[in-house]
């Protein structure tokens, strides 16, 4: 008999794992979202930050710079000022001081305290305003790898002075430092999760970069001079969509300024699985628009520092094929991870090639896989051909039927030609080994793709298997690792392009494209629009970043814990009413109508 799939099972656990993830139960905190929104977003960051051991972390960072003890303790904690904003942010929306200030004033005393807040002036907000935003600079002076005078914009010839003078070990160790605490404040969020939950994921992920706005904009520097203004937001980029994103550079587009922000993303754990667990942010990292190199690998190794299982990634060209091969596609071989990314029309066709120092073995890459050899030509080059034909169609022809009808058939002849190209392929057995070599079956051929005819002597060529399996070598060829001999590690991927398998694995990287537009979302946590971020800096755009992932994280989790219930009669209207979760039985709850009517002595309206 078929076991019934998870869903049917986990209405019977929701509470005892909701209690597990927020210490209080899902009546409780969809009352409390209600009536004191607050006290519920005080509840949500403390134990996101005692999850996450954010405290812990930035004591750390100050143990790094600190020459002694002596002197007297600030009365506002770096923890207490960033989990403050954080506060504003789940509760309000807003990543304001002002707003999180004020909001400071009108909190009772059990929720300071969990903020790690322990004196307040009660009639002096102008002073806590002052104790948060010193709180913040000092924080500022330990993740900022961009310092210098953000209260007025300074000259381009001032700036370079301020960059001349910082020491690029000590920049070094606050990039690090602000990836360290950007990393604790979501994997505080992915915490909350029960471990029996945690593990249901099977390691495949999206990863994708994002642009923040900042406030301000300036010229390339190239065209500075050096008497022009800087930003006081400097220490962003400029940002294009098209190519690597790098704005600096010449070329067509329009430019924004900003920070690039990249978000890694559990996604279901294939095409046709149900949602066995909330898909959540589980790393993040940011960097200059186009300055992506190593940011990759770093996801990687944030990923495996945290016992986080990754078997699958999926990426835009950005990250895959276009990083460089020891940045990405090496590191994560080495680890066992597979790839499914999409190519250029310059990348499109034959990409490697490897022969055996014996001559058994004589096998070509084509799009992401290894072929045989013997594979006739047309095939090597069938997708390149078509995305050649597309483009010359849309560049020449100016009758659409004609150019959609001239579209139409050469795309019939690349399906025929795909699926007699797929007999040809070699299968991958396992995984990368350490050094990038992997191990692949032989494909058993048909009677009629055992013969082919050679196109220069026409004479007829026997086209055979040499045996069962191959191991073809991290390093095509003799010498040390290079761009050259290592691009089937730069385009290899794990299923065939373009196949239905392929199309279904690709099409899970909208699962991080809709966390970005969430993100980002200006009627729901609004991390796109600048003016919602008014602390100055990059450092401050990615901090607010983790904080607004860690915000969909909880949102996420706790959407799927009420969708796990299957109670028929939720739906989004009614989904924040607490009598929703107290009876559950759908013929009761639509029975049950509680009436109330205005009391007479409140006037009608006018």
């Amino acid at each position: 008999m078929t076991a019934a799939l998870t869903k049917y099972h986990d209405a019977e656990h929701v509470d005892r794992w909701f209690e597990q993830s927020f210490e209080m139960t899902l009546n409780d905190w969809v009352t409390m979202g209600i009536k004191k929104s607050v006290k519920r977003a005080v509840h949500e960051v403390s134990l996101v930050c005692r999850h996450g051991d954010v405290q812990q972390v930035i004591d750390g960072f100050k143990a790094e710079k600190r020459k002694s003890n002596a002197g007297q303790k600030s009365k506002f904690s770096e923890a207490s000022a960033l989990m403050l904003v954080f506060v504003c942010l789940r509760a309000r929306k807003k990543m304001s001081l002002m707003a999180a200030v004020e909001m400071l004033m009108h909190m009772g005393w059990k929720q300071r305290r969990r903020l790690g807040i322990t004196e307040v002036v009660e009639n002096r907000q102008e002073l806590m305003y002052d104790r948060v935003w010193a709180a913040l600079a000092r924080l500022r002076d330990l993740v900022d790898d961009e310092p210098g005078d953000r209260h007025e914009g300074m000259t381009f010839e001032f700036y370079n002075e301020w960059v001349a003078q910082r020491d690029p070990v000590e920049m070094a160790a606050r990039t690090r430092r602000r990836g360290e605490l950007m990393t604790a404040i979501l994997h505080g969020s992915v915490l909350l999760l029960p471990k029996e939950i945690r593990d249901r994921p099977d390691g495949t992920h999206a990863i994708d970069a994002t642009i923040l706005e900042l406030v301000g904009m300036h010229k390339a520097f190239e065209n500075m001079r050096p008497g022009d203004k800087m930003p006081t937001n400097h220490g962003g980029g400029l940002y294009v969509r098209h190519g690597d994103h790098d704005g600096s550079k010449k070329g067509p587009g329009k430019r924004k300024y900003g920070q690039e922000i990249e978000y890694c993303i559990w996604t279901r754990n294939n095409p046709a699985a149900d949602k066995d667990f909330p898909l959540l942010f589980t790393a993040i990292g940011d960097h200059k628009p186009g300055k992506l190199i190593g940011h990759g690998r770093k996801l990687l190794e944030s990923l495996i520092a945290r016992d986080i299982k990754i078997k699958t990634l999926v990426a835009d060209r950005a990250y895959t094929p276009n990083a460089k091969v020891e940045d990405l596609q090496l590191p994560f071989a080495q680890h066992g991870v597979s790839l499914v990314m999409d190519y250029g029309i310059d990348q499109k066709g034959k990409q490697a090639f490897w022969a055996s120092p014996d001559g058994k073995h004589d096998l070509v890459m084509c799009d992401g896989s290894w072929y045989l050899a013997a594979m006739p030509k047309t095939l090597q080059l069938a997708e390149k051909t078509y995305a050649d034909a597309q483009k010359a169609a849309t560049d020449n022809i100016e009758n659409e039927d004609a150019r959609e009808a001239h579209i139409a058939a050469a795309h019939d002849v690349l399906v025929q030609q795909r699926a007699r190209r797929s007999r040809f392929r070699l299968e991958p057995r396992g995984r990368h080994r350490a050094d990038g070599s992997r191990q692949y079956f032989y494909p058993t051929l048909r009677l009629e793709d055992s013969v082919d005819i050679d196109p220069n002597s026409g004479a007829i060529v026997d086209i055979t298997v040499p045996s069962k399996t191959v191991l073809i070598p991290g390093v095509l060829g003799s010498g040390t690792r290079n761009e050259e001999n290592t691009k089937h590690l730069k385009y290899g991927q794990e299923f065939e392009y373009k196949s239905e398998k392929w199309r279904g694995m690709y099409g899970l990287r909208n699962t991080v494209e809709s966390g970005n537009a969430s993100v980002k979302n200006p009627e729901h946590l609004a991390l796109g629009i600048a003016m919602k971020r008014l602390v100055r800096g990059p450092w401050f755009a990615a901090l607010c970043a983790a904080m607004a992932a860690a915000c969909e994280n909880i949102h996420r989790i706790v959407d799927w814990y009420q969708e796990r219930l299957n109670l028929a009669h939720r739906n989004r209207k009614n989904r924040s009413h607490p009598a929703v979760y107290e009876q559950r039985d759908p013929a009761k709850y639509w029975a049950d109508r509680k009436v109330t009517t205005a009391p007479p002595d409140i006037p009608a309206a006018a």
